[in-house]
């Protein structure tokens, strides 16, 4: 799953230096991500969700943190360099700890705090160090870190719901669904921010590439963003494991990118 996180962000950053359109390119692989679930819908490999009118809007409250959290990731991707976003995505356990209590009144075991207050000192002291510290890189990783914390805090409310919300829905039919929405969703966003420049910024980038390439790197983004979150979902863990993988992707992020 980590190798899966780094090919994700390496070619969304590869890809971010040739298209600087990140709302577009984060709605893109919403799309790719929708498209392979129906895909495993519609060949019956997977059996296909059936949603309630409560269940369609607990995948679109889902769907709505699940496309804040990536747009403003790829923000972040696209202002700094992939090494600082993920120093500063490493405080997505601390987030999810906090909204979890602060707005959902579910306390962990004091100790599991206690064990956040390392990562938080040590992500302000590698912030402070880094050499292309990035203000903008800064703040959309943290809205980042608190719309996926929002996303794991509902969506985990959503499955725990029984056959309120429909039927076969189980996390990785939900996480389809919530990808869907998400794509939906995205759409208003980048076209009024970025659709009137996106064309422009294709035409540019075909000076440097073909057009095949930049489809299939594209697709392959997409692809590799949902599996690595589609893997995640499918591994629950407790939000210690959270944090000692999210501590083992920026390890790997930070190594490799040297």
């Amino acid at each position: 799953i980590i190798r899966v996180s780094y090919l994700h962000a390496v070619l969304n950053k590869k890809y971010l230096n040739v298209i600087p359109a990140p709302l577009t390119v984060g709605s893109l692989q919403f799309l790719v991500g929708g498209l392979y679930s129906f895909i495993l819908w519609k060949t019956q490999l997977r059996p296909s969700p059936i949603l309630t009118a409560k269940g369609k809007d607990a995948v679109n409250k889902v769907g709505f943190y699940h496309m804040s959290g990536q747009e403003l990731s790829m923000m972040s991707l696209g202002a700094g360099p992939v090494s600082f976003t993920h120093i500063v995505k490493a405080l997505e356990p601390f987030f999810s700890a906090v909204v979890s209590a602060l707005v959902f009144g579910k306390w962990m075991h004091p100790m599991v705090y206690a064990t956040l207050i390392p990562v938080v000192g040590g992500v302000a002291y590698a912030c402070l160090k880094e050499r292309s510290f990035s203000w903008l890189a800064f703040w959309t990783a943290m809205g980042s870190n608190l719309a996926f914390a929002l996303r794991a805090v509902v969506s985990k409310s959503a499955l725990t719901a029984g056959g309120e919300l429909g039927e076969n829905l189980n996390s990785v039919n939900l996480f389809g669904a919530v990808t869907i929405a998400a794509f939906v969703q995205s759409i208003p966003l980048f076209l009024l921010v970025e659709g009137l420049t996106f064309v422009d910024l294709w035409k540019k980038a075909l000076s440097s590439s073909t057009s095949l390439d930049l489809v299939r790197g594209l697709v392959l983004s997409g692809l590799f963003h949902y599996l690595n979150n589609e893997v995640s979902i499918m591994m629950p863990c407790s939000c210690i494991s959270h944090l000692l993988s999210c501590l083992a992707h920026f390890y790997w992020h930070l190594t490799a990118s040297r």
